[in-house]
């Protein structure tokens, strides 16, 4: 594959998959077990799917269950993430809210019918048919920390980036060695001269 010129679209999407990981994250600490059953039922509500698999299928992507989140654009992720905060939200309530996880599997399930349809309003076609994007956001993270490292070391391989600093080390030391002969002789040229003026006060006392 040909070197990828990052442009903002691939930033805005690899910005919006991290918050969708964040906002999957939190959910995982408020709920954990039950967070993959959760947001599946949103997510099979919101595509109109009876499972991962179906979606898969629909799609066109070969497969992990979860890959499909490497292909989808800008406008899905920004769904799914509107999703998973709706959740997070509604998992934080206090308990009198609703009765146990059967009543968070309703409310999920009417939520992604809800985003689907507002999805399809918006964009005149239904999140499984929207198109997918050709390049993987993972490859665009990878691109992004190679350009990131690219820039870091100014384009220099990290054979001369050692050599680089093997000779700062060298000079650093060189000059901590300076440094501490200069201070040796400092300290030495003023304990002389204290030596001197103890030896001019004891004569003194001498000739009295």
């Amino acid at each position: 594959m040909k070197k990828l010129k990052l442009d903002a679209e691939h930033i805005r999407r690899l910005r919006l998959r991290e918050e969708f990981s964040d906002e999957y994250k939190y959910l995982n600490t408020l709920i954990r077990a039950n967070a993959p059953t959760v947001y599946a039922i949103f997510k099979y509500a919101f595509y109109d799917v009876k499972d991962g698999r179906e979606l898969l299928i629909k799609r066109g992507i070969r497969g992990k269950l979860n890959k499909y989140l490497d292909y989808i654009d800008e406008k899905e992720l920004k769904y799914l993430i509107r999703g998973l905060k709706k959740i997070n939200a509604f998992c934080t309530q206090p308990n009198t809210k609703y009765k146990g996880f059967t009543e968070i599997y309703m409310q999920m399930a009417k939520m992604g019918k809800k985003l689907r349809y507002q999805f399809f309003r918006t964009y005149k076609v239904y999140p499984e048919n929207n198109p997918l994007c050709n390049l993987a956001t993972r490859y665009i993270k990878s691109a992004a920390k190679k350009q990131e490292i690219k820039v870091l070391t100014n384009g220099k391989s990290l054979q001369k980036l050692q050599n680089e600093y093997d000779i700062l080390l060298q000079e650093r030391n060189r000059l901590n060695e300076e440094i501490e002969q200069t201070n040796r002789k400092l300290l030495s040229a003023q304990l002389e001269v204290l030596q001197n003026n103890e030896n001019k006060q004891k004569n003194k006392n001498k000739d009295k």
